[in-house]
């Protein structure tokens, strides 16, 4: 902004060169450009900035899953597939479900389904994430003492990983 002048007048005349700039690009450019997150554009009379949206890409169509390959994979009881991996798969399941149980509020069942998950793969990768989601459930519930238990064992399996610190600290900080 120029010293001493119309800090408004001087905002509007940027915003119309970043329009006009917009504008002078082909349509391609003009369009990838004016469509960014973030960015501004002018639409029905009056300037609006670009929202961010949180959406999930499609899983990438890999090799087995268009050769058939998937549905060749054997299947327990229930039709899921069978897990040659220690019970990942399983605790995976669990924990989607689980953490559709936290968004509903649900967290006495979110809790059960990341605890049934633990049982699945104890040691697995996903392991210190459990912990810390049945640390936030137990939180949330108003049990301090058992998220900070949840939180401990978190940090001790990925002393590394920032967010088990973060449930340990909020979990001190609530008791």
């Amino acid at each position: 902004l120029a010293p001493g002048g119309d800090a408004l007048a001087q905002l509007a005349e940027a915003l119309g060169r970043h329009g006009a700039a917009v504008a002078g690009l082909g349509d391609a450019e003009g369009d990838a450009l004016a469509g960014r997150p973030g960015t501004v554009r002018w639409r029905d009379g009056r300037w609006e900035t670009v929202a961010f949206t949180h959406r999930r890409r499609p899983p990438p169509a890999d090799a087995e899953s268009r050769s058939g390959a998937a549905a060749a994979r054997p299947r327990d009881s229930n039709g899921r597939e069978k897990d040659a991996g220690g019970g990942a798969l399983e605790a995976e399941a669990l924990r989607e479900a689980g953490n559709r149980a936290f968004r509903a509020r649900e967290f006495g069942r979110a809790s059960k389904l990341y605890t049934q998950a633990l049982m699945a793969a104890p040691e697995g990768p996903g392991a210190p994430a459990l912990h810390s989601n049945r640390s936030a459930c137990a939180l949330a519930m108003g049990l301090w003492r058992e998220a900070l238990a949840e939180a401990e064992k978190c940090v001790a399996k990925a002393p590394e990983w920032a967010k088990g610190h973060l449930r340990r600290a909020r979990a001190l900080e609530a008791g």
